[in-house]
């Protein structure tokens, strides 16, 4: 059985830009690019549950800025749920704060 990699597009973003990776990586994975949530909430959690629900567990997740952020908390959250984790493009978070101070600084975001 072939591992399966999920790919998360970033912010504002369909899935059309990630097309060309899924097909190259193809070949020695089933990849599925995975749209983010259209949730009314911008709390964190309540998109990682969404996630959570609607992705395959036992899979590696990968993600583009937004989803690099997002597929990198799912991961922890999954812990050995989750095979492994690939960011492209991605941050802790957007802004700076004590524990990631080189993010944008918040009067820039």
């Amino acid at each position: 059985m072939r591992e399966t990699l999920i790919l998360l597009p970033g912010w504002g973003l369909d899935g059309a830009l990630l097309q060309p990776l899924a097909k190259a990586l193809g070949g020695d994975m089933q990849v599925q690019v995975s749209a983010l949530p259209r949730l009314s909430s911008a709390a964190a959690a309540d998109w990682l549950d969404e996630l959570d629900t609607r992705l395959p567990h036992d899979c590696w997740l990968a993600g583009w800025s937004l989803g690099g952020m997002l597929a990198a908390a799912l991961a922890a959250r999954r812990g050995e749920r989750c095979r492994g984790l690939i960011t492209l493009v991605s941050n802790a978070c957007f802004v700076a704060s004590a524990a990631w101070p080189t993010a944008m600084p918040a009067q820039t975001y």
